[in-house]
């Protein structure tokens, strides 16, 4: 399932469960650090060319993303539903979109839906 279409399911359960005190939400984060970005990560012009498009300028960890989905399972995020944490920023440079970038969405379908209901 493409990111767009974890977005629109998102947005729709959303809205269908909410009168049912559910909330579900995605998170859709950059790159992280994981065994299975491990073979694309070690190339360094590869990472070169993904860190210069994160706005901090490095990858990601894994506890930093599911720091994101403790808190969408929290009470904390009651009022929170039909929102996705993305990467969006990761394509753009200089405010447009980077058309140089490599086509990675292979490794960058770390998508997740949370669900809450209290």
């Amino acid at each position: 399932m493409t990111k767009a279409a974890v977005s629109h399911l998102t947005k729709c359960l959303a809205l269908e469960w909410a009168p049912h005190n559910i909330t579900v939400n995605a998170v859709a984060p950059t790159f992280i650090e994981t065994d299975g970005t491990k073979k694309w990560l070690d190339d360094e012009d590869f990472r070169d060319s993904v860190v210069r498009r994160i706005p901090v300028g490095r990858v990601g960890r894994v506890e930093e993303g599911a720091l994101p989905v403790v808190f969408l399972a929290s009470d904390a995020s009651s009022l929170v539903t039909g929102a996705r944490s993305d990467d969006r920023t990761v394509v753009q440079k200089e405010g447009r979109p980077d058309r140089s970038a490599p086509d990675v969405s292979l490794i960058r379908r770390t998508s997740a839906i949370v669900l809450r209901k209290p």
